[in-house]
């Protein structure tokens, strides 16, 4: 047999397998949690909804084990003990690329225990490289890194720090699971492009009109939550890739919380979805980062 022929049928095998890997798929999985009295029950169901798409990814695609070590220097009597502790933590090999369905919750009690049972259902695929590693942090009412948080009350600004090694487009959505709607972020409310496109190590803050470029249509951002809600969680998603691509199709909101504050605008969560299940199953190198943030009344 020819060897060159031999080389190209080989080659051939191995591309056939690489895009076998990377194919995403349809996974669905279950999560019951007991429900401490110490939380919410809307923060129980946030929990048991990342449980539930862990373990979907986990059963369809495996895990694997990140062991970190921290030494730990203590003083006792003059003399210096050192002790290495390691941290073990399971890591999914699969990516949720979206939902195809709404999650769905039910309020049960088992062994005498009052729990929630979340079922989902989404498109993913096998992890198969690291993607782009960007840093994002939400910021609360301050531009000073140093009070970067996931936790918030009504009437707090919201900023977003944001830095990548490599030139791209970025998108930024809020997830209100309250009212299943995704509200647009970033581009702009007045920003007719499709996703914002980012320079390689340039810190951007998002959001805020002071650190805005010039000539840019920024949007301000203030956190709120519903009249009677005693704290809200909403997740917001940053999308990054190095490809253009176009933010989803949404529609401005007519809807007006008083002079100052208009609602941005938004889509369905099911559309949201669709929108970015396709383009997550197009482009091999997009990856967004969930971060959860809590919001609690002022008083």
């Amino acid at each position: 047999m020819n060897p060159n022929r031999w080389l190209i049928v080989v080659w051939s095998m191995l591309c056939v397998a690489v895009a076998v890997a990377q194919r995403e798929c349809t996974v669905k999985g279950t999560y019951t949690y007991q429900i401490p009295s110490s939380m919410s029950y809307d923060e129980a169901c946030h929990y048991a909804l990342l449980k539930a798409q862990h373990e979907a990814l986990a059963d369809k695609f495996g895990t694997y084990m990140v062991q970190d070590g921290t030494m730990i220097t203590e003083n006792k009597n003059g003399k210096s003990d050192q002790q290495l502790i390691s941290i073990s933590q399971s890591q999914v090999m699969g990516e949720w690329l979206g939902d195809t369905d709404e999650p769905r919750y039910e309020r049960i009690m088992q062994d005498g225990y009052d729990c929630v049972r979340v079922s989902v259902k989404g498109k993913a695929r096998e992890i198969v490289n690291a993607g782009v590693d960007f840093d994002v942090k939400p910021l609360r009412s301050s531009l000073d890194l140093r009070h970067a948080s996931t936790e918030f009350r009504a009437g707090d600004d919201l900023y977003l720090y944001f830095r990548t090694p490599q030139d791209g487009y970025i998108c930024v959505y809020l997830l209100d699971y309250a009212q299943m709607e995704a509200y647009c972020l970033l581009p702009y409310q007045d920003d007719g492009g499709g996703a914002y496109k980012v320079e390689h190590d340039c810190d951007y803050y998002f959001f805020s009109k002071a650190k805005s470029r010039t000539g840019e249509p920024v949007t301000e951002l203030q956190m709120t939550i519903s009249p009677g809600h005693k704290m809200e969680i909403n997740d917001l998603y940053v999308i990054f890739s190095p490809n253009s691509f176009s933010k989803a199709n949404s529609t401005a909101d007519e809807r007006r919380l008083n002079d100052e504050l208009i609602v941005p605008r938004s889509m369905s969560f099911k559309n949201f979805n669709s929108w970015l299940v396709k383009y997550r199953a197009k482009d091999r190198e997009m990856r967004s980062q969930r971060i959860s943030l809590k919001i609690s009344p002022t008083d």
